[in-house]
């Protein structure tokens, strides 16, 4: 057993979906973020994309924790043991919870700078204008999303 964040990244090895759900958000909320200063006033668009993403991150999480019969406390305790027990996953789990602020501009300058909010490298679009695949977890989406104004 791998413990639970073992299992968490193991739950995204096998469900290619949440990885490419999330680049799939990223392509159709990138636009708002572009251009934009560091320090300008955010937009309710912007805020809007924020609480899509915190949900969708919610989804995704929620159901790794119900099909594995975890509770939201024994994960949160899991992640503490693995801040401060050096858990060579605890950065791939860092890099999540520091782009899910909203407060500090973490999650605002990610889009910005076009930083994937998957891996932290360029975020780049495919030759058919969707996400690039991030192999092995993000295979090309079917169709792109809608791009949000």
């Amino acid at each position: 057993q791998p413990g639970l964040p073992g299992a968490f990244m193991a739950y995204l090895a096998k469900n290619t979906g949440v990885l490419q759900s999330i680049r799939d958000f990223q392509y159709a909320h990138r636009s708002r973020f572009i251009g934009r200063a560091p320090g300008e006033e955010y937009t309710l668009e912007q805020y809007d994309s924020f609480q899509t993403f915190i949900a969708l991150v919610d989804q995704h999480l929620t159901e790794f924790l119900t099909g594995n019969g975890i509770s939201s406390d024994e994960f949160a305790d899991a992640l503490s043991e693995m801040k401060h027990g050096q858990d060579p996953h605890w950065k791939a789990f860092a890099m999540l919870i520091d782009r899910v602020s909203f407060e500090d501009d973490s999650f605002a300058s990610f889009l910005r700078n076009d930083t994937c909010l998957c891996c932290g490298g360029q975020f780049s679009i495919g030759p058919a204008g969707s996400p690039s695949p991030l192999p092995p977890y993000c295979p090309p989406a079917a169709a792109p999303p809608p791009l949000l104004p």
